[in-house]
């Protein structure tokens, strides 16, 4: 069965980004009970075993994050800078016309800017990441039970959201 909001796992490469809002206009113009039709879902929402196989197939609701890039990369990309490039380029020219002392202060400088632009950056994204490990975002999602076959709010983590589940979205508290 083809899902309409089928999310790629965590690496994939996504493909064909502009047929997704087709689908969402293609939804749309559907009434509900349609909408929950094509979605093979209900007003009532999923049942756990279902909830657990779609999460299955689909994988994790993740948020993308930005790709840790290794010091090397990190180094590479500031070199490339024009200013940087500019700076080296002119600490080659001196160098070139014998004035050894220009050419050892714009390398120090280079070295100096590449050196504390990349130990900030590194501590700033390690911050980063201690301050996403304490927040913890969850969603309400309905679920039929024995004791509320019309949907049971139940509180889980996004990561276990997919895109094709019921929620209630309200404001945070």
């Amino acid at each position: 069965m083809h899902w309409p909001f089928r999310q790629p796992r965590r690496g994939a490469r996504v493909a064909g980004r502009e047929a997704l809002p087709a689908e969402l206009a293609d939804l749309a113009l559907l009434d509900l009970t349609r909408i929950f039709e094509r979605l093979a879902s209900s007003p009532a929402g999923l049942d756990e075993t279902e909830a657990t196989s779609r999460l299955a197939s689909f994988g994790p609701n993740t948020v993308a994050r930005e790709e840790h890039q290794t010091l090397a990369v990190q180094i590479a990309r500031r070199l490339l800078n024009p200013l940087n490039v500019l700076l080296l380029t002119l600490a080659t020219v001196s160098a070139f016309m014998r004035q050894q002392q220009a050419a050892a202060i714009i390398l120090a400088m280079v070295v100096l800017s590449l050196a504390l632009s990349t130990v900030q950056e590194r501590r700033s994204a390690r911050a980063a990441r201690k301050l996403r490990a304490l927040v913890h975002t969850t969603a309400t999602v309905l679920r039929p039970s024995a004791r509320a076959p019309g949907g049971e709010p139940l509180e889980i983590p996004i990561e276990r959201l997919f895109r094709v589940t019921s929620c209630a979205c309200r404001p945070a508290t």
